[in-house]
């Protein structure tokens, strides 16, 4: 079994996740790693796993689509290597196993595992049914941001705005990014 685990990391300290690196260094592991375009990409190194750094990485800003743009960004990584993945994991750059590299491995092998899953409430289809124009921090504490927020809240209202309307069918589901 081949382990791709991907990366969201920011920062000026990458300890953690060298940590996690080796504790999990092995030839059935590899870390695809994206670092925030807005810091020093770390340098990070292995024994017998391969790290992958995203050539080009975004600027990321917390609650925005950039976070999932990073995730399709690693996602493709994996596709395209060479080398084919029997699991895909997602973490930042600050977690740390809680696990040793054995059971990591041994787990996957006896089961199969789909990660945390469940159906949104109605509050929650309707804010990813909404239209949110990019780059701004609606959760910012300035009376600003505030302003801004309750104003995109009433023209989505307004227009009736439901980016979802063609895809009833669809079970809209979350879980941790």
């Amino acid at each position: 079994m081949k382990h791709a685990i991907m990366v969201i990391g920011h920062g000026n300290n990458a300890d953690i996740l060298q940590a996690t690196i080796n504790h999990f260094d092995s030839d059935k592991i590899d870390f695809f790693v994206h670092w925030d375009k807005k810091w020093a990409q770390p340098t990070l190194c292995a024994k017998d796993s391969q790290i992958i750094m995203i050539e080009n990485p975004l600027r990321v800003q917390w609650g925005t689509d950039s976070q999932i743009r990073v995730e399709k960004l690693l996602l493709e990584k994996v596709r395209t290597m060479d080398k084919k993945y029997d699991y895909v994991h997602l973490i930042s750059a600050n977690d740390l196993p809680l696990m040793t590299k054995d059971y990591f491995i041994n787990y996957f092998t006896n089961s199969l595992y789909l990660g945390f899953v469940e159906n949104v409430d109605l509050e929650t289809r309707r804010r990813l049914s909404w239209w949110y124009p990019s780059n701004i921090n609606y959760r910012s504490k300035n009376h600003i941001g505030t302003i801004v927020f309750k104003f995109v809240v009433l023209i989505n209202k307004l227009f009736r705005i439901d980016r979802l309307s063609d895809y009833k069918d669809v079970v809209v589901e979350k879980g941790c990014n």
